[in-house]
Order: C-alpha cells, then structure tokens, then sequence
C-alpha cells in the first residue's frame, strides 16, 4: 500500500517562491490572468485585490487535485520530496499537459531518473511570430529563462532523498 502523501511545508514554501506573490491580477507569461501563488483566474471568477494568506489558501485549493491524481494514480512509492517536486511541477503546467507527458509515464514505472531528462526540457512558452520568409503567422516554442531556473530547482528537490 503506497503512503498518501499531503504537499509539505517545504514544498509550499517553494512553490511561493517560485511563483513570487501577486495581490492583483496580472497576466503571466503564457498571457493567462493570474493572481496570487500563480492561480489562473477562472470564468466567473474575480480579484481586485487579494491578502498573501488569501493567496495561500487558493494556492492550496488549486494544489488539491494534484494532490489526490498523484495519490491515486502511481503505482510506485514516492518520496516526500519526490512527491512535492510533481506537485509544483504540475502545478505549472497542468494535469492534461502532464499526463501526455514523458515524465509521467517514467514516474508511474518507477524510473525516477529518466523522469527528471524530459522534465528538464519543460522550458518553453508559445508565442506568435510572423514567419518573415513567408508573411504568416506561426506559433513557435521559446525557452524561457525563468522555467529553466524553475525545472532546475523542481528538479533538485525531486533527487533529493
């Protein structure tokens, strides 16, 4: 019976620090409204103005799923550290994104280290581009310095035993 884990101290606490605190909406970089710890505004959903506790408390509510997904569905034991590093990670790019993903099917094996090679190449955003050869507009993947620094923290704690 594998252990239910909760996300950690440690783990929000980095999370926070990788998001850094918003008290209005912005929008980030993928052009998504964002407040908080990096919570997406929804539909329906309106911020003037929020509290850091406020921000917190979001940032535990949208953590939840992945929470109960990571719970429910790898069949391998994680270690705390393990398990807060794909808590944060799909906290950034999604449950739909993550479980098309490499990473996710070398976790689920058991194969911790040949998780973290693909993990690492998360760094992109897309952006729109005008193809100057042929005049269209074309989408086109562009590293990000900030989700490199990221994938490389996410990853150091996801090795640290």
């Amino acid at each position: 019976m594998q252990t239910k884990r909760k996300f950690s101290n440690e783990g929000q606490e980095l999370l926070m620090d990788l998001e850094n605190f918003k008290s209005q909406p912005y929008k980030d970089l993928a052009g998504h409204l964002t407040i908080g710890f990096g919570h997406k505004i929804l539909p329906g959903e309106k911020f003037d103005t929020i509290t850091k506790p406020t921000g917190i408390m979001i940032m535990m509510k949208d953590a939840k799923p992945f929470e109960d997904f990571l719970n429910n569905n790898i069949p391998v034991e994680l270690t705390q550290n393990q398990f807060d590093a794909l808590i944060i990670f799909l906290f950034n790019i999604g449950l739909g994104r993550f479980l098309q993903s490499n990473v996710y099917k070398q976790v689920k094996l058991g194969h911790f280290h040949e998780a973290t090679l693909p993990w690492s190449k998360w760094v992109n955003i897309s952006k729109w581009e005008i193809n100057p050869k042929t005049g269209v507009k074309e989408k086109i993947l562009v590293p990000v310095q900030g989700l490199i620094n990221r994938r490389k923290r996410e990853i150091q704690l996801f090795e640290r035993i």
